[in-house]
C-alpha cells in the first residue's frame, strides 16, 4: 500500500500540471503507460511520455494554441488522447472532450458555446467530420502515435522543434470544460479549475485509499467523460499503471490481460458482462449449469452483511473453490479488489448477482454539476443499495420534497451560458435534480431523476424506474422506458437485445407476457399499470441521438422521436378501450411490432 506517499504527493500539487510532473520526477524509469498494438502490450515509462509530450506542445503550439485558448479533443480512448490533453494544459490552455460518436448538431453546439479554437482528432474520418465547421475554428490538429514510429501530427505545415515558452498555470486556472448529457434538453458547458480537479482527486483518494502504487487500472471508458479522467489522475497520483483500450468493445476480451486491482463502468456494462455469463453457462452441459446454480445459490444464502465486507463462511469457500473463482478469474484476472459503478443505479439483483460470484460492485454518485464525487460505497462501509456516505467535502440535505441538494468546493459557479439561478439556492447549494433520502450513518439512497417521474392527466404520480430496471432483467429487452405525461396511462416502449438472437417471434410467447403483466401489477397499483407495451426492433444508439455519452436514455429526445407512434398506440387505446389490467405489444402497420 502507498497510501501515505499518495497523499503526499497529491498535497505537494495544486494544478494538474504539477500533478504530472511530480511522477515523472518520482517515477520516470517506471513503465507504468500500456496499449495494445499489433495483438502485444506495449509500454512507455514517464520519462518517454513526456519526451513525446515536449513533441506534442511543440505541434499544439505552432498550430496557434495559446495560454486560455480552448481546444477540442475528438479522439477514441488512447495514450493519444491523454498526451494531447496533457500538452494542453501545460500550454495554458483550456480541455473540451469532445466524443466522436456524438452527433452532428452536438457538436457545432458544443464547438459554438465554449468557444474552441481548435480541434484534435485522431482520424481521418474525424478530421472531415471537423472540416464541416472549419469556419469556426482556428485550427484542426489530426494525430496518430505507433510504438515503432512514434508521434505524427498532420494539419500545419512547420516542424515540431524549437524551445516552447511554458505558461504559467495558475491554481484558479480553468483546466477543463465538460458538457452536461443533455437527458432533458440541451447540453450546457461547466468550468473546472487546475484546483478543483485535484481537490476531487484528493477526495476520490481518501475514499479509496486502498489503490496501490502497482495497481492495475484499465482507462476504457470516453476521455471526453469526467469519470474515466478522474480515474486516471488518481491512478498518476499513486504511480498506478494505466492500460488504455482504444476499442471499448475489447473490455472484456482484454480484462484478463490488464489483470486490473479496480474496474470502473455504467451499470449497463456490468450488465452485458452478466448476460454473456449466463448465455455462456447456458450452453454448457447439464451438470455444469447445475453446479454453477447451486454454487451461486450457496454463496448467496450464506453471503456476509450486504453492508460491510468479512470473512465468509465454510460453505462461500466451497462454493468458490469449486467453480465461482475460475469464472470470475477468466473475466477479471486474478487481482480484482473491486468493481466500481456509476452514472446510473445498478439494480439490488445485479449486484446480489455479483456477490454471489464473488465480485464486489462500489457504487458511487455524482452529478456534472459538482467535480468531487457526492457520495461512494467503499471497502470502510457499504451498503447494497445506496451509493454509499456522502463524502467529507460536501455537505448534503435533502429539501422537502425529496430533492437532494449539496454544497461544497466542487460545486459549479454556473454553466458557460449564465444561466444557473434554477441550480443553485441563496446559501449555496446546488439541487441535484435527483430524489432520494440521507439516512443518520450518511448513506445517500436516490429514488430517480425528478424529471424521470411524471403525471398522469389524473394527477397521479407515476415513478416508471422500477419498472423499466425490473423490465430489463429480461434478457429479449436492451432499452425500456415508460412514459405518459399527461395521459390517462403509461406505456411502455422497448427495443430488442440484438446480441441475445431473439427475435420478435420469441418475443411473442406468453412467457414473456406474463412477466411483463406480472411485474406491472406488482409494482403499479390498478388504474396506473402500463396500458401497452411496444417493442422496436432496434437498439437506441448515441449516434441516433436517443443515448447520452454514458448511455443514459434522453426521454424527452425519445418521446419527440417516436411522438407520431406513440400518439397511435394511444388512439389505438382508446378505440379499442384495452383493459389496463393487461398489457398489449401492438402491431405497427409497417410490421417492426408484434401482438401478442
Amino acid at each position: 500500500m502507498v497510501t501515505t506517499d499518495c497523499n503526499m504527493l497529491i498535497d505537494q500539487v495544486e494544478t494538474v500540471c504539477g500533478l504530472l510532473s511530480r511522477r515523472v520526477e518520482c517515477s520516470g524509469a517506471e513503465r507504468c503507460l500500456f496499449f495494445k498494438e499489433e495483438r502485444q502490450w506495449r509500454g512507455l515509462t514517464w520519462d518517454e511520455f513526456n519526451d513525446l509530450l515536449d513533441k506534442m506542445m511543440a505541434y499544439l503550439h505552432q498550430a496557434g494554441c495559446r495560454p486560455g485558448d480552448r481546444i477540442g479533443i475528438m479522439a477514441k480512448t488512447s495514450l493519444l488522447w491523454d498526451l494531447c490533453h496533457y500538452a494542453i494544459l501545460k500550454l495554458g490552455g483550456v480541455v473540451v472532450g469532445l466524443d466522436p460518436h456524438d452527433t452532428a448538431e452536438n457538436v457545432v453546439h458544443i464547438i459554438g458555446q465554449a468557444k474552441i479554437r481548435g480541434v484534435f482528432v485522431d482520424s481521418d474520418a474525424l478530421e472531415e467530420k471537423m472540416a464541416a465547421h472549419d469556419g469556426a475554428l482556428f485550427f484542426i490538429l489530426q494525430g496518430e502515435y505507433c510504438y515503432a514510429d512514434g508521434l505524427r501530427i498532420s494539419g500545419q505545415e512547420r516542424s515540431a522543434q524549437g524551445d516552447i515558452p511554458l505558461a504559467k498555470v495558475a491554481k484558479d486556472s480553468p483546466a477543463t470544460i465538460i458538457f452536461t448529457s443533455g437527458t432533458t434538453g440541451t447540453s450546457k458547458g461547466i468550468v473546472y479549475s487546475h484546483t478543483q480537479v485535484i481537490q476531487a482527486c484528493r477526495a476520490i483518494l481518501s475514499r479509496y485509499h486502498d489503490v496501490a502504487s502497482d495497481a492495475h487500472l484499465p482507462c476504457w471508458l470516453p476521455l471526453s467523460n469526467l469519470f474515466q479522467r478522474m480515474l486516471n489522475f488518481a491512478g498518476i497520483s499513486v504511480g498506478a499503471k494505466l492500460f488504455y483500450v482504444a476499442n471499448p468493445m475489447e473490455i472484456v476480451q482484454q480484462l484478463p490481460e490488464i489483470n486490473p486491482d479496480v474496474l470502473i463502468g455504467v451499470p449497463r456494462f456490468y450488465e452485458k458482462v452478466h448476460e454473456g455469463v449466463m448465455q455462456t453457462m447456458n450452453r454448457q452441459p447439464w451438470p455444469v449449469r447445475k453446479l454453477f446454480a447451486v454454487c451461486l445459490y450457496l454463496r448467496r444464502a450464506n453471503a456476509v452483511q450486504e453492508t460491510s465486507s468479512g470473512p465468509g463462511s465454510w460453505k462461500q469457500k466451497l462454493a468458490d473453490l469449486l467453480v465461482l473463482k475460475r469464472v470470475r478469474q477468466r473475466i477479471f484476472g486474478t487481482r480484482l479488489l473491486y468493481v466500481i459503478s456509476g452514472s446510473a443505479p445498478m439494480p439490488l439483483w445485479l449486484l446480489r448477482w455479483y456477490q454471489s460470484l464473488g465480485v464486489l460492485v462500489l457504487e458511487a454518485y455524482g452529478i456534472s454539476e459538482n467535480i468531487i464525487p457526492i457520495a461512494c460505497n467503499s471497502l470502510d462501509g457499504y451498503r447494497f443499495g445506496t451509493v454509499g456516505k456522502v463524502l467529507q467535502e460536501n455537505t448534503v440535505h435533502v429539501a422537502e420534497d425529496g430533492e437532494i441538494f449539496v454544497k461544497g468546493p466542487g460545486v459549479f459557479e454556473g454553466y458557460l451560458t449564465g444561466d444557473a439561478q434554477d441550480k443553485l439556492t441563496l446559501d449555496g447549494f446546488l439541487k441535484t435534480g435527483d430524489e432520494g433520502s440521507l439516512d443518520a450513518e450518511g448513506f445517500v439512497t436516490l429514488q430517480g431523476r425528478k424529471s424521470d417521474f411524471f403525471k398522469t392527466s389524473t394527477g397521479k404520480r407515476v415513478s416508471p424506474m422500477a419498472l423499466e430496471a425490473a423490465l430489463l432483467q429480461l434478457d429479449a429487452f436492451e432499452h425500456v422506458l415508460v412514459i405518459g405525461e399527461g395521459r390517462k396511462v403509461p406505456i411502455i416502449l422497448a427495443t430488442l437485445a440484438q446480441e441475445s438472437g431473439k427475435g420478435l417471434a420469441e418475443v411473442e410467447s406468453h412467457v414473456v407476457r406474463a412477466k411483463i403483466n406480472a411485474l406491472a401489477k406488482e409494482m403499479f397499483p390498478s388504474g396506473l399499470r402500463p396500458a401497452a407495451a411496444v417493442l422496436l426492433p432496434h437498439s437506441f444508439t448515441l449516434a441516433g441521438g436517443e443515448l447520452t455519452a454514458n448511455l443514459k436514455l434522453r426521454r424527452k429526445v425519445i418521446s419527440e422521436k417516436y411522438a407520431q407512434l406513440i400518439d397511435d398506440v394511444y388512439q389505438r387505446i382508446s378505440a379499442k378501450d384495452l383493459p389496463v389490467e393487461d398489457i398489449y405489444i401492438l402491431e405497427d402497420s409497417q410490421g417492426g411490432i408484434v401482438r401478442l
